[in-house]
């Protein structure tokens, strides 16, 4: 019976280990796929500025609208860097990984194009350091610019007629660290009235974004016809700080008030510069002149500052309402694209979660899932034709939980339809629905096994 025993706790060990060797073998294949590609279909509104932000909360944050302020227990609130104070009471490390797909209607006047892509969302691991501190290390898209547009237009005083096309690929990703730090030094901190975290993020920005601009003039004659194509490279390679809080007021036995804030440091990054020209004539498009204007040009654009505040009101492992506002104020700049047109940007959010019953028995499985619902509108920093291009989405999710001997997992699903743009004054308007797929592993990694 001994042997028996001993037999079945060397088989758990070899599982456990197992599948920590499968979970570590497919963040390395997420890191690299996030490298070579962040793209989410074409977006004319991404040929500004540093293209489309992405989100920086995980798929629970992003299908309540987004939160700064609200965090469960075994999860990871990517948006708010001083919400890992809440493993440093705990000896857990928490793995999250998530991807997104999206298909999307671009459509203008009387023509529309669907496109359907893919991206990785992020990468983070998290674990206690001390009683009062914990750290998370993550990979995730900052930006993804991606692009293509064609339009025909007179050339002035004259009978010609230009053919212009832009094209644009790439975007930013970042590696960072967490640090946050718990200064209720009580090792039940959920039991106190109140309860403050300190968080800062620090950011390796890296990345390129690739530009193109043709322009061909129609002389009426095949031969005759001269195309100029202007090529431009920005390749960064930066830090970026974000410091943050959490702050917590118990209310009652069983219920919260959270307020969480966030801030990046806005400043000017360092970004190497290539620009040539290329000059073609005839049907054959025959190469008739080249020039490099600039080769690796050290130039600073500057990244903005951007402020987020979130508020939540919850009971613990049954019901969370939040509601979240931020504001970013971009400014254009003539020596990274001379035409952009853009403004301060703000948007603000509200969600909800419920969790009809936590401890609920496998028979009434559904009732452990953690549903979520949010809504958010964003005034976003693109302004064309005088008019603020607005984006607004309808937020839905599900978090599966599976728990395995004493590892705790969720499996999270997010859904977005959202629209942005519009088509009033010959604009653009995109409609979208995004899906993301997630899973948090929960799991106490540097606890010892015993043999009894």
């Amino acid at each position: 019976m001994h042997a028996q025993k001993n037999n079945d706790v060397f088989y758990k060990i070899f599982i456990i280990m197992f599948f920590k060797k499968i979970i570590s073998i497919i963040f390395l294949c997420l890191f690299n796929y996030c490298l070579k590609a962040q793209d989410l279909g074409n977006s004319p509104y991404s040929q500004l500025a540093f293209g489309d932000i992405q989100p920086a909360g995980g798929v629970q944050q992003t299908s309540m609208g987004g939160s700064v302020s609200f965090v469960m227990p075994f999860t990871l609130n990517t948006a708010n860097p001083a919400s890992l104070s809440r493993l440093s009471k705990s000896k857990n490390t928490i793995y999250e990984a998530a991807a997104t797909l999206q298909l999307k209607e671009v459509a203008q006047s009387n023509s529309n194009q669907r496109t359907f892509a893919g991206s990785l969302a992020y990468i983070a691991a998290a674990f206690p350091v001390s009683k009062m501190v914990a750290m998370s290390i993550g990979l995730r898209p900052v930006s993804s610019v991606n692009y293509q547009n064609q339009i025909t237009q007179q050339v002035t005083n004259s009978d010609f007629l230009t053919d212009v096309s832009y094209t644009g690929k790439g975007g930013l990703n970042t590696i960072y660290v967490d640090v946050a730090v718990d200064l209720t030094k009580n090792f039940r901190a959920d039991t106190l009235k109140h309860r403050l975290a300190l968080g800062l993020r620090t950011g390796y920005v890296f990345g390129g974004i690739t530009e193109e601009t043709s322009v061909k003039i129609r002389t009426g004659q095949l031969n005759d016809d001269v195309k100029s194509v202007f090529f431009q490279r920005n390749r960064w390679n930066d830090l970026l700080f974000e410091p943050a809080l959490l702050y917590t007021y118990k209310l009652g036995k069983d219920q919260k008030l959270n307020f969480g804030a966030t801030a990046t440091i806005g400043k000017n990054m360092q970004t190497l510069r290539f620009l040539s020209v290329q000059r073609f004539a005839g049907a054959g498009s025959t190469l008739i002149g080249a020039d490099t204007l600039f080769r690796e040009s050290v130039n600073k654009v500057y990244y903005p500052q951007k402020l987020n505040f979130g508020v939540s009101w919850e009971k613990d492992l049954k019901w969370a309402l939040t509601a979240d506002f931020f504001t970013q104020n971009w400014k254009p700049d003539p020596n990274f694209n001379p035409n952009e047109k853009i403004t301060t940007s703000w948007g603000a959010s509200v969600g909800v979660q419920y969790i009809p019953d936590f401890y609920a028995v496998k028979k009434i499985f559904f009732k452990r899932n953690f549903y979520r619902a949010g809504f958010v509108y964003q005034q976003t920093p693109i302004m064309t034709n005088g008019q603020n291009i607005t984006d607004m989405a309808l937020n839905l999710g599900v978090g599966i939980p599976i728990v395995v001997q004493k590892s705790f997992s969720i499996v999270n699903l997010g859904f977005s339809f959202g629209q942005r743009g519009t088509l009033n004054n010959g604009l653009v308007r995109e409609n979208y629905m995004r899906i993301q797929v997630g899973v948090t592993i929960n799991d106490r990694w540097f606890e010892k096994f015993k043999l009894n």
